[in-house]
């Protein structure tokens, strides 16, 4: 199941894939972190290829379930009777030897363990995407910095010519400042983010993991299947409700065993062969053949009638609610994907709007119609929206993940 599902997740293809072009947050992995420490650079295709593999929850949930099935095993195989061969080699002084067969009674009982193998594997694309988001706000935290210093180097060239304020300078030296600190944090949570990511992976903390994509873009949003459609996909894709099914299917059988174990039927058969006789030579052979059909009542059992009972009840509900959490899922991750369907283009124009009046405020300082202030403004608002545009792309990822989760199964592309 696991491979199944690492192979869903990348359906879409890589990170980096664009939706429209023009949102696209470049990452470049090489200056995120200082060179000589261990480094290693993860696709999202490596990244859930080693969650298939390492993460300990998953191999744990593969162990649980290898055990139900064992336990499953052994419970069809006890409809079977049980066979006894042995043989018995016995001296007698005198004329008589009696022989009294014994009675053993077959009683039948079912169980069937089921085990929901965690799909360890959301975690790990989120967390990718996660990674692939903190790179890009690092580069973006980078890119405004940058921008003040380059503003700063133009405050400082107009002050030697005469055109520009001293003080002009200085809060162009205290915004650059600024910028360096958030770069810092921005560096500090892709850090948090590589070692988050490594521990799901079972990677050593101390290794930074790098994204391979050079950018990040939007993800190509599924089309707009209507809530019914992808409810009846969740409610038989998702392994849950077959193991929620299972388990009341499970508590049923259980049920109907004990009710035969505490009054039911119980057969006996024997068959014994053997010869009597002081010499081998002379000794004469003798069959003895057996059966006994009889009726079994056991009071005590009838507590354990009545846990069962409460036992299938319980399996019941808890179908009800896993049903019920599915669907709400469903609906939750469908909105979410429609939400991003339409941040993603404000998110756009927001960009291209800031980068715009950037470009505009500076050219206008730079002829000496506008003002400092007027530059830094228009350098906050390109931050924020480049931050915000990381964000909401991030969330797009994130909202495409957990609708494929939710439906356990494809969906289908625009």
């Amino acid at each position: 199941m696991l491979p199944g599902l690492a192979a869903l997740l990348v359906s879409s293809g890589s990170l980096g894939a664009a939706e429209p072009p023009t949102l696209r947050i470049a990452v470049r992995p090489a200056e995120l972190v200082a060179p000589g420490g261990e480094m290693r650079t993860l696709d999202l295709q490596t990244v859930l290829d080693l969650a298939a593999r390492e993460n300990l929850d998953s191999r744990f949930s593969v162990a649980v379930a290898e055990a139900a099935e064992g336990e499953r095993e052994a419970s069809d195989a006890r409809w079977w009777p049980t066979f006894t061969v042995s043989a018995l080699a016995r001296h007698t002084d005198g004329t008589v030897q009696g022989t009294v067969g014994d009675i053993e009674t077959t009683v039948f009982s079912t169980a069937l363990a089921s085990a929901i193998l965690r799909w360890e594997l959301n975690p790990a694309a989120t967390q990718y995407a996660q990674l692939l988001g903190a790179a890009g706000l690092a580069t973006v935290a980078r890119q405004t910095r940058d921008d003040a210093a380059e503003f700063l180097r133009l405050t400082r060239l107009l002050e030697e010519k005469g055109l520009g304020l001293g003080v002009d300078v200085q809060r162009a030296r205290a915004e650059l400042a600024r910028r360096q600190q958030v770069l810092a944090e921005t560096q500090e949570a892709f850090r948090l983010a590589s070692i988050r990511l490594a521990e799901t992976l079972n990677i050593d903390p101390g290794t930074v993991i790098l994204p391979a994509d050079e950018a990040i873009g939007p993800p190509e949003l599924p089309g707009a299947e209507n809530l019914e459609e992808l409810t009846s996909k969740g409610l038989s894709g998702r392994p849950e409700s077959r193991s929620t099914a299972q388990d009341v299917a499970a508590a049923e059988s259980r049920l109907a065993a004990l009710r035969w174990d505490a009054h039911g039927p119980g057969v006996s058969v024997e068959l014994q062969q053997g010869w009597l006789g002081k010499e081998f030579p002379e000794a004469r052979g003798r069959s003895v053949y057996s059966a006994q059909v009889g009726w079994s009542f056991a009071p005590y059992q009838i507590g354990e009638v009545h846990a069962a009972h409460a036992r299938l009840d319980a399996a019941r509900l808890s179908q009800q609610g896993t049903l019920q959490r599915i669907r709400a899922e469903v609906a939750a991750s469908r909105e979410a994907v429609q939400l991003s369907r339409q941040r993603l283009v404000l998110a756009a124009e927001a960009l291209d709007a800031a980068e715009n009046a950037l470009r505009i405020s500076r050219l206008r300082f730079e002829q000496g119609i506008g003002n400092m202030l007027e530059v830094l403004q228009a350098q906050d608002v390109l931050a924020a929206a480049r931050a915000e545009a990381v964000s909401v792309i991030v969330d797009a990822h994130r909202a495409v993940f957990e609708l494929r989760h939710a439906v356990g199964g494809p969906i289908g592309a625009p």
